[in-house]
């Protein structure tokens, strides 16, 4: 899992002020990821993130709601 690792480059980033956070090429697992204000994430070529089926790598529970026009 490489949640931890993308996290850490976005925190850092939007502590800067923003920035972009590059995806390099490969397949790269994750659980929940949380963008910030001023955060670009770019995927290189051939860059895939595939995000977890497990619902322990989203946890907490966090309420959200969609409103769809």
């Amino acid at each position: 899992m490489n949640t931890q690792t993308i996290q850490a480059a976005i925190d850092k980033l939007s502590q800067k002020g923003g920035g972009i956070v590059l995806v390099p090429n490969g397949e790269w697992h994750t659980g929940r990821i949380i963008l910030k204000d001023n955060i670009n994430l770019h995927f290189a070529d051939g860059a895939t993130l595939r995000f977890s089926g497990e619902i322990d790598d989203y946890l907490p529970v966090v309420f959200t709601r969609m409103d769809y026009v």
